[in-house]
């Protein structure tokens, strides 16, 4: 929407060189409130979740920049080379000026759920059976 607004605004400056005035100020104060609008629902949705509350501290988020301070992590060490193989990561600890947290699990990806349905290996067919299962 922003480039079509910018190019009937330069296709129209030819016309009326205040039509560039109004465009200049109306597109960034629209992207502003847009930005806005915006935090405030990711805001809300992080809020919410049940899995980003942390049960021991009851502690309340009074910020609308939480999706900006979710993006500051620099570095995530791993004990495993490779690909993580567990599927889940120990916390130690992490230190935020004189603040520090310790002692808690993350866990990166959900466990995987066995399927249930027939063994393709064990078939009770007649036809393709040798006579005993393997089980």
């Amino acid at each position: 929407m922003f480039g079509l607004c910018l190019a009937s605004a330069i296709a129209l400056a030819k016309q009326s060189p205040n039509l560039v005035t109004l465009y200049n100020t109306l597109v960034p104060i629209s992207l502003y409130v847009s930005l806005d609008i915006i935090k405030v629902l990711q805001t809300n949705r992080i809020t919410s979740a049940a899995n980003m509350v942390y049960e021991r501290t009851h502690a309340v988020a009074r910020t609308s920049e939480l999706d900006e301070e979710l993006g500051q992590v620099e570095y995530v060490f791993s004990d495993k080379t490779g690909t993580l193989t567990c599927n889940v990561m120990e916390f130690r600890s992490s230190s935020d000026f004189a603040i520090s947290c310790s002692n808690f699990e993350v866990e990166l990806f959900p466990k995987p759920v066995p399927v249930q349905g027939p063994n393709p290996r064990t078939s009770t067919n007649p036809k393709t059976s040798s006579g005993s299962s393997p089980n």
